[in-house]
């Protein structure tokens, strides 16, 4: 995907590549924001449950971090670069499902060990992006 997306030997192929990434994110954003709307009315999933709506969403900042890293690569970014930089949408969902929503709590999972991700992601974003 890399040498593809940063080829010069065929010209089209990072213009055409750089579509993959874009698409991802139109998918992934209603995910991450809107995941009752997006899930039932699109995918037919009945997010009427916690654990639904958090899965949906964390799908969501899964595909949002795969298509930065992509589309980042595309652009030329060093690709260490673009891995810190793709670790942002997942950090805004550990924010998101911990401190505004607070699906983690009503899920009854470990804080600390939500927490020690936190940190680990905003280290590996810290020493690879910056």
């Amino acid at each position: 995907g890399y040498t593809l997306l940063t080829s010069t030997n065929v010209p089209i192929s990072n213009k055409v590549l750089k579509a993959y990434p874009i698409f991802t994110m139109a998918i992934a954003l209603p995910f991450c924001i809107e995941p009752h709307k997006f899930g039932e009315q699109q995918w037919g999933v009945h997010s009427d449950n916690v654990q639904v709506t958090y899965e949906l969403k964390q799908t969501g900042f899964t595909l949002l971090t795969k298509a930065i890293y992509l589309l980042l690569l595309g652009f030329n970014i060093e690709p260490t670069k673009a891995l810190g930089y793709s670790n942002i949408p997942t950090l805004a969902g550990m924010i998101m499902t911990n401190y505004i929503t607070k699906e983690v709590q009503q899920l009854d999972m470990s804080s600390m060990v939500q927490k020690v991700f936190f940190v680990l992601r905003l280290f590996f974003l810290w020493t690879l992006a910056f």
